[in-house]
């Protein structure tokens, strides 16, 4: 650590917030009008963060009345009330400059939302199976799955990505388990006294089986068609 380091290590804000080029940001400024004092709203797209430490800064850009804005914040300003996350934004570059010459829909960042809609489809399907099957699965069967659907959804109130992703993959386990046992539970069983031929066998020697919706398929059947 050099000296300039040790002279602003105290500069510092603790609870810096976090975001990333391309998130849709809500900066809430601190604004002095003589005695008085009140808070100033700026919402935009953050298209570039510079530096680093006391210095760090980003720089924030919203289109108004056809007019792009952009102001410069600095991370560890008092001034700088709080940063607000409005919606995160799927980027692949570290500078948006390239928005500063487009108008329009052209100039909107898309949304990360990819992840938060597999969390939500995953969710609404286990909770719409347990419902539809619960009362197939002892309770002991049933607890896990409704424990990884509580902890999705607590995990989904964040901000934190690779905690939904890892979330949404544990219940999706869960979820693949149940159907496995579900199905095993109600799949057609060979009858022992029939010599290991399947219930609906063709006495004639012809093969037989039952499709995904446990109905009888034959293969002559399927041959003529």
């Amino acid at each position: 650590m050099n000296a300039m380091q040790k002279m602003t290590e105290g500069m510092i804000k603790e609870n810096q917030p976090k975001f990333e080029v391309g998130d849709t940001v809500r900066v809430a400024v601190r604004i002095k009008e003589g005695d008085k004092e009140r808070i100033q709203a700026f919402e935009g797209t953050v298209i570039a963060k510079k530096h680093g430490g006391v210095a760090e800064t980003f720089t924030v850009r919203r289109t108004s009345y056809g007019v792009g804005v952009e102001r410069v914040f600095p991370v560890n300003s008092p001034f700088v009330e709080n940063v607000e996350v409005v919606r995160r934004g799927k980027v692949r570059r570290a500078k948006l400059f390239y928005l500063r010459s487009r108008t329009g829909k052209a100039a909107k960042v898309k949304e990360k939302v990819e992840v938060r809609n597999q969390a939500d489809q995953m969710v609404y399907q286990s909770e719409k199976t347990l419902s539809e099957v619960g009362d197939k699965l002892p309770e002991s069967e049933k607890a896990p799955i409704q424990a990884g659907i509580d902890k999705l959804k607590e995990t989904l109130k964040g901000e934190d990505t690779d905690a939904i992703k890892a979330a949404t993959e544990e219940l999706t386990q869960l979820f693949y388990k149940m159907s496995e046992k579900l199905y095993q539970q109600q799949a057609p069983q060979g009858d022992p006294n029939m010599g290991g031929q399947q219930p609906g066998g063709d006495p004639n020697g012809g093969q037989q089986y039952y499709d995904a919706d446990y109905k009888v398929v034959d293969d002559d059947d399927q041959n003529n068609k």
